[in-house]
């Protein structure tokens, strides 16, 4: 399967399950993308989407997820990792995440439009957009630089949070609040040096 612009895979009933990366089918309710059939996919799409605007049901990640050639990916509904995942892609775009206590690392730029819950730890290669909250009971590592695009609140139980490059507000100043407990808080590059943050609070080592 090949093509341009954008892939959507989507259930005719969004409160159905979605599961990408699985070996077998799971059922007849649930769409089943097969770890074989993802690898089917051609390298000329730009963006690959799963689930819509309206979907209900979770998408459920069995696997790693590695996207076609240069591709972005979609999640568009809530995000279910079943253990340690790496979604690798240009630039990955996610809402909720439930993390079931297993890690998440992508490879590529991140935006998280949805809170980030229940998960070890988080790591982003390149850039990341945050626009939620986004609670770990490891560490947060944010390679590339980042940017708030609504107040949130990063925390962690009792371990570091890494900015290894800028952190700015996107569009206007943005509220952080950072809770490490015992964790350190650490920034490399510059803070609201293009466009400053709103109030901050952090509460680290």
């Amino acid at each position: 399967i090949d093509g341009t612009g954008t892939l959507t895979l989507k259930p005719t009933t969004t409160t159905n399950v979605i599961n990408i990366g699985a070996a077998t089918d799971a059922g007849s309710t649930t769409l089943d993308i097969l770890s074989g059939e993802i690898t089917l996919l051609g390298t000329n799409f730009t963006n690959i989407t799963f689930g819509s605007p309206s979907q209900t049901g979770n998408i459920s990640l069995q696997g790693n997820f590695i996207a076609p050639g240069t591709a972005s990916v979609t999640f568009d509904g809530p995000l279910l990792l079943n253990a340690a995942r790496t979604i690798t892609a240009s630039t990955v775009t996610a809402k909720a995440i439930n993390g079931s206590s297993s890690s998440l690392s992508v490879v590529g730029n991140a935006i998280f439009n949805g809170a980030i819950t229940s998960t070890s730890t988080l790591s982003v290669s390149g850039t990341t957009s945050l626009g939620a909250n986004i609670t770990t009971t490891g560490t947060q590592g944010y390679a590339g630089a980042v940017t708030l695009g609504a107040g949130v609140t990063l925390a962690t139980t009792d371990s570091n949070i890494t900015f290894s490059s800028t952190l700015n507000s996107l569009t206007s100043s943005r509220a952080l609040t950072i809770t490490a407990g015992t964790g350190t808080v650490t920034f490399t590059g510059a803070v609201g040096g293009t466009l400053a943050l709103g109030a901050t609070s952090i509460t680290a080592a």
